[in-house]
């Protein structure tokens, strides 16, 4: 079955790649990226920019295709294109299976934090995305939306703490060893973190469509509340399992 699903992203990989190319774009092959068996594809594509490059915005496209089963339910929702809700007009609307908003969330509190760990400690193996306080926005957007979502979110937490576990343990040996432990003392340095700070201010607020802009200090307190709710049910799931000696070692896999 695993290999069924590595074929069919390898496929999903060859029609992106003809589809891109017919629109004008070509693959700067020498970024091309595979991790983990195949479950992770990245790829890079530069097309003919008709307005000048800003600070936050990638001068390519970067495309990345990820092999993990959800922890929660997957949802439908309508995909549009943005020009046609501007311009009033029906367009051609279309349905696709996504990740739930609530594990969404759940993923961009681990991803960030568990990230900006690995880099600060040296133990990265690739640069430093300035960009990835995004995960701080989107937190945000999404507790502001929906707060009551915070509890579903929680209850996916632990499970995907495990599966970064597996899947970046041997590349970054003090997470494996205690992955709430790193989040937690993580969670504590980024609210006074400078550097976030202007990444989020220089990067990331130029780039929001609309009049909902949050300043970090603002975006960060909701990201903090979100962030020790599901570092509380993740310890207190902890606490009623038998703890098992770690093999999070053994498990090669490079970062995304």
């Amino acid at each position: 079955m695993f290999k069924s699903f590595v074929k069919y992203l390898a496929y999903l990989v060859l029609v992106i790649g003809f589809s891109t190319a017919r629109a004008g774009a070509y693959e700067d092959f020498f970024k091309a990226v595979t991790f983990n068996e195949h479950r992770y594809l990245h790829s890079q594509w530069m097309y003919k920019r008709a307005y000048p490059a800003t600070a936050g915005l990638r001068p390519n496209l970067q495309l990345e295709l990820t092999l993990r089963a959800p922890v929660l339910r997957y949802e439908r929702i309508s995909l549009y294109a943005l020009a046609d809700r501007l311009a009033g007009r029906p367009g051609s609307p279309f349905e696709v299976p996504t990740i739930s908003a609530a594990e969404t969330q759940s993923e961009k509190v681990l991803s960030f934090l568990r990230r900006f760990a690995q880099h600060r400690s040296a133990q990265m193996l690739q640069a430093w995305d300035t960009a990835l306080v995004r995960h701080i926005y989107d937190v945000h957007c999404i507790f502001a939306r929906n707060p009551e979502l915070v509890d579903v979110s929680a209850s996916a937490f632990a499970a995907l703490v495990q599966g970064d576990v597996t899947e970046f343990g041997r590349q970054y040996p003090d997470f494996a060893e205690d992955p709430l432990g790193v989040l937690a003392r993580t969670l504590a340095q980024v609210g006074a973190d400078e550097q976030s700070r202007t990444e989020y201010e220089q990067n990331l607020l130029p780039l929001v469509y609309g009049s909902f802009m949050p300043h970090f200090d603002e975006a960060f307190a909701s990201f903090e509340k979100v962030a020790r709710t599901f570092l509380s049910a993740a310890n207190q799931a902890a606490s009623c399992v038998v703890a098992e000696p770690s093999t999070a070692l053994a498990r090669p896999h490079p970062d995304e």
